[in-house]
């Protein structure tokens, strides 16, 4: 068994894989899809740290004054936009900091040394909200 794992939209046909899992819906027309687990949840959230010389942001037009650890997707090249949800309000922000990661393991552990504000899976967060 192979086992390759990686944030790019790899074609798994052209890849020569037997199947792919992916986050979201992303999938290509002559895709089939199964669902194998609920929503992921995620967070915004920064260390105590960070926290101490700066007010936590009350909504999004609040990031704009707080340094966000980025995500670079290796498919298309761009940031990854913050999705956040209120209720049927959905709005995808485009935040700035002074660090960019190709993974979500680096933002979380740049998060936790008090580095700028992460947007991260709720289940890798917690642990540390805990």
């Amino acid at each position: 068994m192979e086992l390759s794992s990686d944030y790019a939209l790899t074609d798994i046909v052209q890849g020569r894989y037997d199947f792919g899992v992916r986050l979201g819906d992303g999938l290509t027309r002559d895709s089939s899809v199964v669902r194998i687990a609920p929503d992921l949840q995620f967070a915004i959230v920064g260390a105590p740290s960070y926290f101490a010389e700066r007010a936590m942001p009350a909504s999004p037009q609040d990031l704009t004054n707080h340094e966000c650890i980025n995500l670079r997707l290796p498919t298309r090249g761009n940031l990854y936009a913050w999705e956040l949800k209120k209720g049927q309000s959905e709005l995808n922000v485009r935040v700035e900091g002074r660090v960019v990661f190709s993974g979500i393991y680096q933002i979380v552990n740049a998060a936790l040394s008090g580095c700028e504000l992460a947007y991260v899976p709720e289940d890798l967060a917690r642990p540390h909200l805990e």
